[in-house]
């Protein structure tokens, strides 16, 4: 008796009519967008195995015989990985929300390699006072103790330190330091040059 698993049996002419049919429909920015409406095909769904036990044909196996097969597309390939698509599957094209794109920028101005979203137990720098210059030393101060990590931390971690261990959010020394950290942020992207003081 065989073991492993049951390779798909896969028509040649099937196949590329099925790919030629959805190019002529849609446009696909890249072979994993191509492959995965493959598998949504009935064709595809009613693939099987050598045993002729259903076995619908997944994306990923698809491209892998599309490959085997030499057939031909008239999607781009992306940057192919190992052994896949691509790396990581071609990576879908996700949209950052605004914080998101904060939060990797803040990391790319700081030479960090990961960002802290939410940290975890006591603030491990004292926040002195209510100032510009108080809020301020404290950013680098946080800032630094992350970097030794080599992360950093967000805009709304640090504002979560604040409400947690020195100011509850309601109050409004809260608000004041909220708002500085919020300048130094800006003047750490070079979103502002600087800030004049009263």
């Amino acid at each position: 008796m065989s073991r492993g698993r049951k390779k798909v049996i896969v028509d040649k002419d099937e196949f590329q009519k099925v790919i030629n049919d959805l190019e002529k429909e849609n446009s696909y920015k890249n072979m994993s967008q191509l492959f995965k409406a493959v598998e949504k095909t009935d064709w595809a769904k009613g693939c099987k195995d050598e045993d002729g036990n259903p076995k619908p044909l997944k994306s990923q196996t698809a491209y892998n015989r599309f490959k085997d097969l030499d057939l031909d597309s008239k999607t781009k390939k992306g940057k192919t990985g190992r052994g896949g698509i691509s790396e990581a599957k071609e990576k879908e094209v996700v949209k950052l929300d605004p914080s998101q794109v904060m939060n990797q920028r803040l990391a790319a101005s700081l030479g960090a390699n990961k960002v802290t979203r939410i940290p975890a137990g006591e603030c491990p720098v004292k926040l002195k006072g209510v100032e510009r210059e108080d809020v301020w030393n404290w950013c680098r101060g946080l800032q630094e103790h992350y970097l030794a990590k080599s992360e950093c931390l967000s805009p709304e971690g640090m504002a979560y330190f604040v409400n947690y261990c020195f100011y509850d959010s309601t109050t409004k020394e809260y608000k004041k330091v909220a708002g500085y950290i919020h300048e130094w942020v800006e003047v750490t992207l070079g979103v502002i040059e600087t800030v004049a003081t009263a």
